[in-house]
């Protein structure tokens, strides 16, 4: 089945299935293909779509899915789910956060070409044959093999019903942090608001390469939470309110553009995540290898520390910290 002829209405009510769809031929004339898990309810209702494995190094949410998808039962459900452990399959294969085919991040690139490189057919198809069938989106990510981010759902940001759902559905998946910001272009989320009009939520936390068992169990509880939120199953949301929460007005600020060094060496982080630091406060050193501070590395506004680098060999240019 191609990606164009996905319908999880081809499903009968009450039944869960993998269904394999094609998605596009890469130059060596392989073919990259999803699995999508679908579970419909025995009575109609409202669909989430979840995604995760955007970026290749992160594996929270593909083991979500797989979680979720196991323990559904479609007869007490009133809607469905729809569920893709993967979808840069390039990605997760060379463990990798952008794409190593053609280098490009999939979560900047979104609504992506029919024509394209590869990552951007990938966006072009996800965008175009899964993100409409949603009544929510849900992106699952993560710090990655590189950084560590506390447990945070976040949101598009913006006015009307659909800013409305997606904050609360955002609330409701029970994370530590809640965030909402004017997404930039480019984004899974934005631009399944802004071309298909489909409420969006995305998720952050550990990351470091693995994943946490107190991580999954969170991601699995916020998953079922949402899908309680949307009266896909019974019951109300089981999280507990945010510790932090937060609105941005800055499009720009986010994991790809916050505090960076200008040094090469070993790093030090000097703060704890979710830390209240004042603007200059400082939040990390580099050292060459005989002892010398090359650089240190200060807080450049007022706020919470959302992110920090775990990986401690740096080089110039790369990303530290993120200052909310």
């Amino acid at each position: 089945m191609n990606i164009q002829d996905f319908d999880p209405a081809a499903l009968s009510p009450g039944e869960k299935a993998k269904l394999n769809f094609h998605v596009l031929r890469l130059p060596s004339g392989l073919h990259l293909d999803y699995t999508a898990l679908v579970a419909r309810g025995a009575r109609a209702g409202k669909t989430i779509v979840v995604i995760a494995g955007v970026h290749g190094d992160e594996y929270e949410g593909p083991l979500t899915i797989l979680k979720v998808f196991e323990q559904l039962d479609p007869d007490q459900m009133q809607g469905t789910f729809i569920g893709i452990p993967v979808v840069n399959p390039p990605a997760f294969d060379a463990g990798t956060r952008p794409s190593p085919i053609d280098g490009q991040n999939l979560a900047r690139i979104f609504p992506g070409r029919p024509d394209g490189t590869i990552s951007e057919r990938i966006a072009h198809a996800l965008l175009e044959y899964l993100f409409p069938h949603a009544d929510l989106l849900l992106d699952h990510h993560s710090g990655g093999v590189q950084f560590d981010i506390p447990l945070t759902c976040g949101y598009y940001l913006l006015e009307g019903e659909i800013g409305r759902v997606s904050k609360e559905a955002a609330r409701a998946f029970g994370a530590e942090v809640l965030w909402g910001s004017p997404l930039n272009k480019g984004r899974t989320i934005s631009e399944a608001v802004r071309h298909k009009q489909v409420p969006s939520i995305y998720t952050e936390t550990t990351g470091a390469g693995g994943v946490l068992p107190a991580d999954l169990e969170a991601y699995i509880r916020g998953t079922l939470n949402v899908m309680k939120y949307l009266g896909i199953l019974p019951g109300a949301p089981e999280g507990s309110e945010p510790e932090i929460v937060l609105e941005s007005s800055d499009p720009n600020r986010d994991f790809d553009s916050a505090i960076n060094c200008t040094a090469s060496g070993l790093l030090e982080t000097m703060v704890r995540l979710k830390a209240r630091v004042n603007r200059g406060d400082l939040i990390a050193r580099i050292y060459d290898l005989s002892g010398n501070v090359l650089e240190e590395i200060h807080a450049d506004q007022p706020g919470v520390v959302l992110g920090l680098r775990r990986f401690a060999r740096v080089f110039s240019g790369e990303l530290i910290a993120l200052v909310e």
